[in-house]
């Protein structure tokens, strides 16, 4: 994982043994603009030029991520009353998951992530044991499962810059009894969605790989809401194409 802490970017692998909720607490503070290319071999090819992809598991380039958006029964950010949104993460390792609150304002990324089994993320949705930054955003009120997303993610990073290409990304339904287990795919997303993250521009030699792709209001979850509410919430133009639904 990549974040910045006391102002430097740090890549971690995953805690040997994992402990309390307490254990490792991150804050990450970035700029994110995202693109979506149907065709990403030559940019492939640039970034690996300048380094080799990192590895979240050691010797796997490519890692299948799974993220579970969660909120209270009446909502906060799903309905809008709320910028910062709540969700599981976990690298291709069902035993480790990373619970996340993460807020977007503009290309301004805010992230807190705490790592926990299985277990500890079921006790956070439930209330009875919850990650203090949580409790804080949506105090005891139980958290129910909306959707998952998945794809297969390659990680380019250097000092404070971190290139992703998040291929296969799909949306899948979620049992709200099994909040970590994905069901149903719904829908898949028809292209490669590219993520740059920086503390400040993204740099010369990059962009013009990415000229023309970028679509500055993408955003997953909003994806899958309007799958929930069925497309009741029209995408714009660019993204709706990409879209590809399943059934």
């Amino acid at each position: 994982m990549w974040w910045c802490l006391a102002g430097r970017p740090r890549y971690a692998a995953r805690p040997k043994t994992m402990t309390r909720l307490s254990a490792i607490r991150l804050r990450i503070k970035t700029r994110e603009r995202r693109f979506i290319l149907s065709d990403v071999g030559a940019l492939d090819a640039l970034l690996r030029s300048r380094g080799r992809p990192a590895e979240y598991i050691p010797g796997r380039p490519e890692t299948e991520i799974t993220t579970v958006y969660f909120d209270t029964p009446k909502g906060t950010w799903s309905q809008g009353r709320s910028q910062t949104k709540l969700r599981a993460r976990s690298y291709q390792d069902p035993a480790t998951w990373w619970f996340e609150l993460k807020r977007r304002e503009d290309a301004n990324v805010e992230k807190w992530r705490c790592p926990m089994s299985p277990d500890e993320v079921v006790e956070t949705l439930d209330g009875a044991r919850r990650w203090r930054t949580a409790r804080r955003l949506v105090g005891a009120d139980p958290l129910v499962a909306l959707f998952a997303v998945r794809c297969r993610r390659v990680a380019f990073e250097w000092p404070g810059l971190r290139v992703t290409l998040d291929r296969d990304l799909a949306f899948h339904a979620v049992e709200p009894a099994h909040p970590l287990e994905v069901g149903a795919r719904l829908a898949r997303l028809d292209g490669v969605v590219v993520e740059v993250k920086c503390r400040r521009g993204a740099p010369s030699w990059l962009l013009p790989a990415l000229d023309g792709c970028e679509v500055a209001d993408f955003s997953k979850s909003r994806y899958a809401l309007a799958l929930r509410a069925g497309a009741a919430r029209p995408l714009p133009r660019q993204e709706a194409a990409c879209l590809t639904p399943v059934g």
